[in-house]
C-alpha cells in the first residue's frame, strides 16, 4: 500500500518531490491531485516529527471555516481509563469546535473506512469531528473545505472540522497515528462524496473513479528533451481537471467535442534559452476562433499562441480517445481549416466568404478528411489500418 498511487491506487508510484508523502503513478494523476495537494504540501514538508510537543500528540488536520486552506496541527490524545479496565487515547478536540450557547459545542463523530470515490478500503480508521448542530447553530460555511474540494461539494459543510487517524480499523481502537497526505486525499474525497446517493460501494463508474484514455500532444521541449512522440496515449483519472476545461470550437462543429488542458512545463526545459521549447502548433491551431461575429474569427486566442507547452486532450463525453483521432482533429484544424480561414480573411490564395469557410466544419467533412488521412498514414503506421471515429 505504501507505494500505491494516491489517486488511482496503481502500484510502483513515485513520491511527491516536496512532501514525500503523496505518491503518483503518472503526471496525469499528480495533476489531478495538485489543486488539493498544494494546499498542504509545503506545510507537510516542514511539519517535522521533531516538533511534536509530546509522545501523546499526533498529526491531525484542521479545516477552519475562516481559512482558505487546511492546517496541520498536533492533536493531544490523553491516556484515560476505559470502563473495561483498559487504557485508551482520548483526542482533545473540544477546543477546536468552539462554543455554542455559552458552553463547549456538542461533537459529532464521522468514521471513514473506505474511499468511495476511488474505490479503496483504508488500512486505518479516519475520523472527522464536527459540531453536532453545525447546520442550525449559525456556523459559517467551511472555506478551507470549499477550497480543498474546489467547490465540488454535495453537502453544506459548516463550522470547524477536525480530522485524525486511529491505529487500526473497526470499533475498539485505542491508539492513534499521524495523518499523512494520502489520508488528506481520503478525507477530502469523503467531503466531496458525503450525501451524494449516486456514490456507493458498488459504483465503480462514478465520474470520480477509474481512468479513461486521453492523448498528450507533446510540445517541442518534451520531444527534444525526452524523445517523446508527438501524440502519446495516456491514462487520465476521471477526476482530472481537464474534464472541467473548455471545448475548442472546431471540435464542437465537426461533432467530435474534446476538452484540452495544458501540462505544467517540465523543469528540465522550462527555463531553456533554446527557442521554441513551448511550441505546439497542433494544440495552437486546435483553438481557431469560429464565431463569425467576432473580430477574432480565424485567429487563435492569445493563451494558445504563447507558451503553450504540452497539452492533454480527452473526449468531452468521458469516453476513450485514440492518438489517431486526436491527430486527425489537429491536422484538420491546422492543414485544412487554417488555410481556408486565411482565404476568408482575404489573405489566402482564394477569396472566400466566412459562410463558405464555415461550411467546411461539419461532421461529414471531418469524416471525409479522417478517411483520406487514414489512407495516407496506414502504409507507414499499422495502427491507422483499424483507426476510426466514434459512431
Amino acid at each position: 500500500m505504501a507505494s500505491t498511487c494516491t489517486i488511482c491506487s496503481s502500484p510502483n508510484a513515485k513520491d511527491c518531490a516536496r512532501c514525500h508523502s503523496a505518491r503518483y503513478c503518472s503526471p496525469e494523476c499528480q495533476q489531478t491531485d495538485w489543486p488539493c495537494h498544494r494546499l498542504l504540501c509545503s506545510q507537510y514538508a516542514t511539519h517535522k516529527s521533531s516538533s511534536r510537543p509530546s509522545p501523546s500528540h499526533y498529526r491531525a488536520i484542521l479545516f477552519s471555516p475562516k481559512e482558505d486552506k487546511p492546517k496541520l496541527i498536533w492533536l493531544e490524545c490523553k491516556n484515560e481509563d476505559s470502563d473495561t479496565g483498559g487504557r485508551f487515547e482520548m483526542p482533545q478536540y473540544r477546543k477546536y469546535l468552539g462554543q455554542y450557547q455559552g458552553r463547549s459545542a456538542s461533537a459529532e463523530h464521522k468514521m471513514i473506512q473506505k474511499n468511495l470515490l476511488r474505490g479503496r478500503s483504508l488500512a486505518n480508521n479516519l475520523e472527522v469531528v464536527c459540531r453536532e448542530t453545525f447546520l442550525v447553530d449559525g456556523s459559517l460555511k467551511n472555506q478551507s473545505i470549499i477550497k480543498a474540494t474546489q467547490g465540488g461539494l454535495y453537502y453544506d459543510w459548516r463550522g470547524p472540522m477536525l480530522a485524525f487517524k486511529e491505529n487500526g480499523k473497526g470499533l475498539g481502537t485505542t491508539t492513534h497515528l499521524d495523518m499523512d497526505m494520502q489520508d488528506y486525499r481520503d478525507i477530502v474525497d469523503y467531503f466531496i462524496c458525503y450525501g451524494d446517493e449516486t456514490v456507493n460501494d458498488s459504483d465503480q463508474h462514478h465520474n470520480g473513479s477509474g481512468k479513461v484514455k486521453g492523448v498528450k500532444i507533446s510540445c517541442q521541449g518534451d520531444q527534444i528533451t525526452f524523445g517523446a512522440e508527438k501524440y502519446v496515449s495516456v491514462d487520465v483519472p476521471r477526476s482530472h481537471m481537464v474534464f472541467y476545461s473548455g471545448t475548442p470550437p472546431i471540435s464542437e462543429l465537426v461533432g467530435f467535442p474534446v476538452r484540452v488542458r495544458k501540462y505544467p512545463p517540465d523543469r528540465l526545459w522550462k527555463d531553456s534559452e533554446e527557442a521554441g521549447v513551448y511550441k505546439n502548433q497542433a494544440a495552437t491551431f486546435l483553438h481557431l476562433e469560429t464565431d463569425k461575429s467576432s473580430n477574432r474569427w480565424g485567429w487563435v486566442p492569445m493563451p494558445w499562441q504563447n507558451e503553450v507547452g504540452s497539452v492533454l486532450v480527452v473526449r468531452r463525453d468521458g469516453q476513450d480517445v485514440t492518438t489517431q483521432q486526436v491527430e486527425a482533429l489537429c491536422e484538420f484544424c491546422q492543414f485544412k481549416m487554417q488555410p481556408l480561414f486565411e482565404n476568408g480573411l482575404g489573405a489566402g490564395l482564394v477569396k472566400m466568404t466566412r459562410e463558405e469557410v464555415m461550411g467546411y466544419m461539419t461532421p461529414a467533412r471531418f469524416r471525409e478528411y479522417f478517411a483520406e488521412l487514414r489512407e495516407k498514414k496506414m502504409d507507414d503506421d499499422a495502427a491507422w489500418i483499424t483507426a476510426s471515429l466514434p459512431k
